[in-house]
């Protein structure tokens, strides 16, 4: 983001950013970089004003007050650090793995 978008953004109430997923591995619904309105993916996109973030899917759009948001990313980003869910990301890409095989092994055997 340029200062003057940033500006922009902040003392104008009727303004807001363009966002989407990261393409990063590992990233969470949480994990969301400003873009042009050009580059969006019209599947699902975001945008961020001084309210709130509106997420748009398809022809369904849900709004999220910014103070909620802030807070749950809080709170999501509080739960990652218990060993129980830092761990669960790992396990299941490796159960996930290991059933597709096996899914594969199945098919080719009928």
């Amino acid at each position: 983001m340029s200062a003057y978008q940033l500006e922009n953004f902040l003392e104008d109430d009727g303004s807001f950013l363009y966002m989407q997923h990261g393409d990063h591995v590992g990233r969470s619904a949480y994990d969301l970089e400003i873009v042009d309105h050009s580059t969006t993916n019209s599947d699902e996109y975001f945008t961020l004003s001084r309210s709130g973030i509106t997420r748009f899917q398809g022809t369904e759009s849900d709004f999220t007050p910014l103070d909620q948001w802030e807070r749950e990313y809080a709170l999501f980003n509080k739960m990652r650090d218990i060993p129980f869910f830092s761990k669960y990301r790992k396990v299941s890409w490796k159960y996930n793995s290991m059933f597709f095989v096996v899914q594969l092994y199945n098919n080719k055997k009928n």
